[in-house]
Order: C-alpha cells, then structure tokens, then sequence
C-alpha cells in the first residue's frame, strides 16, 4: 500500500510490464497549491491550470506518467 500517483508512476516507467496497480484506493486525497489568502499568486494560477485543463494538457500528462486514468 501506497500513494496512488506514486505507484501508478512506477508501474508506467520503471515497472511497465513487470508490475500492476491493484486493488481498490483506501483512502482519496486531493492535491491543492496553497497561498496567503492576499496573495497575488491566486488569480493567474488558476487561469492557467484551467487553460491546461481546457486545452487537454492535464489528460496529456496524465496519461504520459500514470497510464489511462482507471488503469489500476
């Protein structure tokens, strides 16, 4: 048992073809960047992960570390 994304990682790269991801998740945690709430970091990080999100970007890199979302 381990962090999802770490394991989905390796069995992507280093352990393609050699292991599996499987099994339910135990536990789902979300990830979040965090700023002072008067910061001026909120506003252009938002619009540009939202802009990676819309342009596929997100899926893209996805897909290229962890495999096909639900692969285990």
């Amino acid at each position: 048992m381990h962090d999802l994304p770490t394991l989905r990682y390796y069995a992507n790269t280093e352990g393609k073809g050699k292991v599996k991801v499987v099994g339910k998740m135990v536990n789902k945690q979300d990830y979040a960047f965090l700023y002072p709430e008067s910061s001026r970091l909120n506003e252009p990080v938002d619009r540009a992960l939202l802009k990676l999100i819309e342009k596929g970007t997100v899926t893209a890199i996805h897909k290229k570390w962890f495999g096909e979302p639900g692969d285990g």
